[in-house]
């Protein structure tokens, strides 16, 4: 079936200028915390887009079952298993308490919930896609802290369950000079292929696999592939 779609680019307005950060926390240095153009920006253009797929919802009389958000830098090594998130959707997941499936937390190794990507049934999705709209009218002091604490204390506060799967999401992070390959160290043990497709992929976009070479003949991670590398140049 066909689906025609509208694209719409819009740039965030500056950041709410009566913006304070919350009482004990002016002079806090976390990470992230002093980037709030950087903050509001990308999770503006989050919940822009999320309340643009509801207008569409509106406008059609019909709503979708499942959303799925990724960033614009990511790459996938293999196609997509959505059976555990059609799965989800089937068994109601959303209708009571909220679900999220996230890429493997051991890619961001700080938490689950994050800024990369996130998957959920259709009941579910205001928890993610509206956290900016908490952070904005600081509740529950959500304001006083920047990206990775935020995500943390927004969906604790909310009870969400969430599980992550690199079947759903066999991704990886494509920088200007390299392609991420060392977030798959814990993955790459048990899913050997992966580390291969990644490899393959850096060198089909001609860029450098980050600290993955071949040592005595088998393709590894490890820091001295950075030596490696620097030598082949």
């Amino acid at each position: 079936w066909h689906l025609e779609t509208r694209v719409s680019l819009k740039n965030p307005p500056p950041y709410p200028r009566n913006y304070t950060r919350c009482d004990g926390y002016e002079n806090t240095k976390v990470h992230h915390l002093d980037q709030l153009d950087r903050f509001w920006g990308t999770w503006w253009r989050v919940r822009e887009s999320y309340r643009e797929m509801k207008h569409f919802e509106d406008e059609s009389g019909w709503q979708f079952d499942a959303v799925i958000r990724v960033r614009p830098d990511f790459a996938f090594l293999r196609r997509a298993d959505v059976s555990e998130l059609e799965s989800a959707v089937r068994q109601g997941w959303g209708s009571g308490k909220s679900y999220f499936i996230t890429p493997p937390s051991s890619f961001i190794r700080q938490q689950n919930m994050n800024d990369w990507a996130a998957a959920c049934a259709r009941p579910s999705c205001d928890e993610y896609f509206e956290m900016l709209t908490r952070w904005e009218n600081c509740e529950d002091e959500l304001c006083c802290w920047g990206w990775g604490p935020f995500y943390d204390k927004a969906i604790a506060s909310s009870s969400v369950e969430y599980d992550d799967s690199f079947a759903l999401f066999p991704v990886v992070l494509v920088r200007k000079n390299y392609v991420a390959c060392n977030r798959l160290d814990t993955l790459y043990l048990q899913d050997y292929k992966a580390l291969q497709q990644c490899y393959d992929l850096s060198k089909a976009l001609a860029l450098r696999a980050e600290f993955t070479c071949f040592i005595d003949g088998e393709l590894v991670i490890d820091e001295s592939c950075a030596e490696v590398a620097a030598n082949t140049k």
